[in-house]
């Protein structure tokens, strides 16, 4: 098996990366040519190219499906990877769009302090940073693979930026649904002093102390670090949506709607973000064994560009229609269902879910 980049080429402009000698990818960079190549370790995979004194060999960065002088010619991988990155940007693209419109009909302000003290303001905020970090994060993805950017030096800085912001931003968004669900019904709804602020401050201290910085200093181990988090996350969101649902149960069917979408969130959240789990470590597992493989279609592909990110848009969307339900007042919406006409639906929710700290996440 040979190298696929092109060893002695009089066109190259770096050719003393390809097949040299490396320990990890950090070796194969050349300035702004972060992507173009990866080190490749696997000694049962490429045999030939090894030997017992030499830990790795540069070649090109074979999850775009790169090959050729300085591993600029695409492949039938490459078009793919492209093709798939670009559906996730106009996904993202979409979801950003509704969420613009809901900040701009709230005249919501996360410059204020009081905006902060309302949980479902903070889940919006995230959400929505979340959303426009994935357009950013395929969209250095796709600029790559469709050869615009073809040192691979933008698709870097946006994936070093936008994947910790995607994915710290989707976790923190739904673990405070997640405890206020669980907060609210043990309480029974009464009208106490809500722990908004205290929940607040344990999300924030989440995400800019421990899995955000974890992100910025290697990926993978912010990926970790978040799989961790998501184990206690997606329980709290079945435990706690199931609880609230059924404190809001009535015998006459008034609260059959809220309960609905209660259920629905809770099942689309933690069903999103167990589809997360199981990709990300499906992903990790392939990655680190650092094996190169010409097949257009493989586990790291379809991990990367289609569960992984088909998993964060399940989520997200979810959190969106459930801010949607939260906001329907203020944004002039109408839900309606078979046993509760719209009037009663309103009245309901407000009188049971209005507290003196304001509209909580329902």
């Amino acid at each position: 098996m040979t190298t696929h980049c092109e060893l002695d080429s009089d066109d190259a402009m770096f050719p003393e990366l390809c097949g040299m000698e490396c320990t990890n990818s950090f070796d194969c960079m050349h300035d702004g040519h972060q992507a173009l190549y990866s080190c490749y370790t696997d000694h049962e995979a490429m045999p030939s190219l090894f030997n017992t004194t030499v830990d790795g060999i540069c070649d090109c960065n074979l999850a775009y499906g790169l090959k050729g002088v300085d591993c600029f010619d695409s492949s039938a991988k490459t078009v793919l990877v492209a093709c798939l990155a670009m559906c996730w940007v106009l996904v993202a693209g979409v979801q950003t769009g509704r969420l613009s419109m809901m900040w701009g009909k709230l005249n919501l302000n996360p410059c204020t302090s009081s905006f902060w003290k309302q949980p479902a303001n903070v889940a919006l905020f995230f959400n929505t940073l979340s959303q426009l970090s994935m357009i950013g994060w395929y969209l250095g993805y796709s600029l790559f693979a469709f050869r615009v950017d073809q040192q691979g030096s933008m698709g870097y800085f946006f994936s070093s930026i936008c994947v910790p912001l995607c994915g710290t931003g989707t976790t923190v968004a739904t673990m405070l649904i997640g405890l206020m669900w669980i907060d609210m019904s043990s309480k029974k709804l009464k009208k106490k002093k809500s722990n908004a602020g205290k929940y607040v401050a344990i999300t924030a201290t989440f995400f800019f102390v421990i899995v955000f910085p974890l992100y910025m200093i290697n990926g993978s181990l912010g990926g970790a670090a978040s799989l961790l988090f998501l184990l206690g996350i997606v329980p709290s969101l079945l435990v706690g949506g199931s609880k609230i649902a059924a404190s809001l149960k009535t015998s006459d069917g008034s609260n059959d709607l809220i309960v609905s979408q209660i259920k629905g969130a809770a099942y689309g959240m933690s069903g999103g973000l167990g589809m997360y789990f199981i990709s990300v470590i499906i992903y990790i597992l392939v990655y680190v064994r650092d094996t190169p493989t010409d097949n257009t279609v493989d586990l790291e592909t379809l991990c990367a560009y289609l569960f992984i990110p088909m998993a964060i848009c399940i989520t997200l969307n979810s959190v969106t229609q459930y801010s949607r339900f939260g906001y329907r007042k203020q944004l002039g919406l109408t839900y309606t269902s078979n046993t509760v006409t719209t009037g009663q639906t309103e009245t309901q929710t407000n009188t049971v879910l209005q507290t003196k700290d304001g509209p909580r996440l329902q």
